[in-house]
C-alpha cells in the first residue's frame, strides 16, 4: 500500500524543514559528481533533499519519484531532472540499479527550475556482455 507524501508545500518548493538533507558524496570540487547505487526490489528512500540538482535513472529496474505536488514513474528509458533543494522520495519496482549525476548550480545553467522527464538512449559498447550500458 501507497503511503501519502507528507512534505508540506511553499510556493512549488517543499519545505525543507521536514526532510533532511542528503548530503552529495564524493568529490565535491567537480562540476558533477557521479554515483551508482544498486536497491532491493521494494526498496523506499525517504524524503530528503541535495545541496545539488541530480540527474537521476535507473539502469534496470523502475523508480517511482515523488515530490509534494507530483509523482513520476521513471523507467529506463527515462530520467528525471530534479532542481537542487527539491524534497523528493524515491519508491523502486523491481532490482533497481541506479546511477545518479550531482551537479553543480554553475554546470546546471539553463536547467529547468522544475523536475522535468528526459528520455535516455543507452548505447551498447563493444564487449562480451548482452546487456546494454550506460
Amino acid at each position: 500500500m501507497d503511503k501519502p507524501l507528507t512534505i508540506p508545500s511553499a510556493g512549488g518548493r517543499a519545505d525543507r524543514s521536514s526532510a533532511r538533507e542528503s548530503p552529495v558524496q564524493g568529490d565535491l570540487s567537480r562540476a558533477i559528481v557521479t554515483r551508482r547505487t544498486s536497491y532491493d526490489r521494494g526498496h523506499y528512500i525517504k524524503p530528503h533533499w541535495h545541496a545539488r540538482a541530480q540527474f537521476v535513472f535507473a539502469v534496470a529496474g523502475t523508480m517511482r519519484v515523488r515530490t509534494a505536488r507530483r509523482a513520476w514513474i521513471v523507467p529506463p528509458s527515462r530520467a528525471l531532472w530534479v532542481p537542487a533543494h527539491t524534497v523528493h522520495e524515491i519508491q523502486m519496482y523491481g532490482v533497481v540499479q541506479m546511477h545518479s549525476l550531482y551537479v553543480k548550480d554553475s554546470a546546471g545553467a539553463g536547467m529547468p527550475s522544475s523536475c522535468v522527464v528526459f528520455n535516455v538512449i543507452c548505447h551498447r559498447r563493444a564487449s562480451y556482455s548482452t546487456s546494454p550500458r550506460c
